[in-house]
């Protein structure tokens, strides 16, 4: 296909070309190697519909709004030149003659959003990108005027919610996938761009940016979880075991609690999850407290310790406070972020730590938890990455909590099955269980501190 505008003309590959002609299903998406075409693809795909759904609006979005303004927006005007002069660089709005809008967005913060009519939107580079995007800018399609439709253009990422969603196609029949590796654009490219692509990059990283793999991808944090390992299907857990809950508070984002508990021979079984955004603390303390009475202790990031909410009458407290008003009792988990990641990864490399399947939200999580990628850096470089991608973390921060409250604070020698008593910390001391018993027998509180726990 070839296409022209004012004194610019390309002519389309045959994967551009269908996706750019593609209006059905409502979701679709173009990835695969670099310079394969895809970002020129969602430009000329973006434009058409501007001036051929007159007063439409849409969106073109980008996680950064740096990399927004130096890459999609100079490759639109690139394009389309003539609308320069059209584009208000203070409220990122540029207005066609025929009266449509499209609105230029990072998508990092997603609450100015919420009021927006779309007709059409597209997402670039959408790997940077959550889920959340995709959901909130889906609920945003109720236009009146253009297709209603949501496109997207990136790089393969592993397996997480654009690989589930138009891979997999778990949501149903509303998605497609088009794939091009770069060298199907080769005619649009410098004469000697793939051969050095190919000469000097490594050997996983051409795999996934030359040749579109999903599955060559080297930034998860915790590659060693494999689901057909790591997931069971639920089973009623035996009420000797150990219990505990971990709970990552968000403010906006999502509020993940997950339920622990840990055999005699130290395998830890997460059996039960809470995940759900937009609710006040009082909420989701009702409902934690409603899908289980837990015995034992209840753990929460320590930084929610801070005295920094306001309560009635202008009292100043912390969300810990809030969950205690609501009858959860907490204590400060361990935050160390580097030891915690090892931890998880050497429990899921060594089989000790299994993943109930009703836990769908840590699952999908754990299929996109990744390193931030560094500025400049070649994936497959030796040096590791400094610190998660702060993206899609929540479960999965609530997991890294569990796992170091295990090390800390459970005995290091089994537990001695012919042992009289079953001991657990409390915030008060040390609950001594008669083990063999039921579990509303007698119990018995050791006042000691914390450091006596194990020994």
């Amino acid at each position: 296909m070839k296409l022209s505008h004012l004194e610019r003309e390309i002519t389309l590959n045959p994967t551009q070309a269908r996706f750019v002609d593609c209006m059905a299903p409502r979701f679709q998406a173009f990835f695969g190697g670099i310079g394969n075409g895809k970002t020129q693809g969602g430009v000329v795909k973006s434009d058409l519909i501007a001036e051929n759904f007159p007063g439409s609006c849409g969106l073109i979005g980008r996680q950064d709004f740096t990399d927004l303004n130096r890459t999609t927006l100079r490759d639109f005007f690139k394009w389309r030149p003539d609308l320069r002069s059209r584009y208000n660089a203070s409220t990122h709005l540029l207005r066609y003659p025929n009266g449509s809008e499209i609105l230029f967005s990072e998508l990092s913060d997603l609450s100015g959003l919420l009021s927006l009519n779309l007709d059409w939107y597209w997402i670039d580079q959408a790997e940077e990108t959550t889920e959340e995007a995709h959901l909130t800018l889906n609920g945003r399609l109720r236009g009146k005027i253009g297709p209603r439709i949501g496109f997207k253009t990136g790089n393969p990422d592993g397996h997480g919610y654009i690989w589930r969603r138009f891979k997999q196609k778990l949501n149903g029949p509303d998605y497609v996938m088009f794939e091009a590796p770069s060298q199907e654009n080769e005619g649009n490219l410098p004469p000697d761009y793939l051969a050095s692509l190919l000469a000097n990059a490594p050997e996983q990283w051409t795999k996934r940016y030359v040749y579109g793999s999903w599955d060559a991808f080297e930034g998860l944090i915790w590659p060693e979880f494999v689901e057909a390992r790591h997931c069971y299907t639920p089973f009623e857990i035996p009420w000797e075991w150990e219990r505990f809950r971990v709970i990552d508070h968000g403010l906006v984002n999502p509020t993940a609690c997950l339920w622990f508990a840990v055999d005699f021979d130290g395998t830890v079984y997460v059996y039960r999850e809470h995940y759900a955004a937009g609710m006040t603390v009082q909420q989701h303390a009702q409902r934690i407290k409603d899908a289980e009475k837990l015995e034992g202790l209840t753990y929460i990031d320590p930084s929610c310790y801070g005295k920094n909410q306001s309560q009635n009458e202008g009292v100043i407290c912390s969300v810990a406070d809030q969950y205690q008003e609501h009858g959860i009792f907490t204590c400060p988990a361990n935050n160390d972020v580097r030891g915690g990641i090892d931890k998880v990864g050497e429990y899921f490399k060594g089989g000790r730590l299994k993943i109930s399947r009703e836990c769908i939200n840590l699952i999908r999580e754990l299929g996109d938890y990744q390193w931030k990628k560094l500025k400049g850096a070649i994936l497959g470089d030796k040096a590791p990455p400094e610190e998660p991608r702060k993206i899609n973390d929540h479960a999965c921060d609530a997991l890294r909590y569990g796992i170091m409250t295990v090390i800390t604070h459970r005995p290091a020698r089994p537990r001695d099955p012919e042992a009289p008593f079953d001991v657990v910390p409390t915030g008060q001391g040390i609950r001594a269980r008669h083990w063999r018993s039921a579990p509303d027998e007698e119990t018995v509180t050791i006042n000691r501190g914390m450091s006596g726990y194990g020994e």
